[in-house]
Parts: structure tokens; C-alpha cells; sequence
């Protein structure tokens, strides 16, 4: 099963670059703050919630 990204501002974008670079720690980090700032911020929940996938293995290995 495949996921994709949504971009958004600078920072969501950042991490999703970090998270292409399999820096999911410095991603999640990224995604978390944006969603403190912003509890709306969607782009940034929605990637979060691909990067807690990723780290929990729950079978979604292929992330675009």
C-alpha cells in the first residue's frame, strides 16, 4: 500500500524532505511543531500520521 505526502508550508515541506532522507525522527519532530502552532494544519497531521505507520511498522513501507 502506498502513501503520499501532502505539501504544505515551508516547514511541513522540511519534513517531508527529512523523511525522504529516512530522517523520520527530525520529520515527526517538524510535523509535531507545526501542529502546536496550528491544530488545523492538515498537511501536517496527515504526515504525521504516515510517519507514526512508518515507525509503528504497521505495513505501509512504501511512501512517496
Amino acid at each position: 500500500e502506498y502513501r503520499v505526502f501532502v505539501k504544505g508550508n515551508t516547514k511541513v515541506n522540511s519534513g517531508i524532505k527529512a523523511a525522504g532522507a529516512d530522517n523520520w525522527s527530525y520529520a515527526m519532530e517538524v510535523w509535531e511543531a507545526e501542529l502546536a502552532k496550528n491544530s488545523e494544519n492538515h498537511a501536517a497531521a496527515y504526515n504525521l500520521g504516515i510517519g507514526y505507520e512508518i515507525d509503528h511498522n504497521v505495513g505501509f513501507h512504501n511512501v512517496l
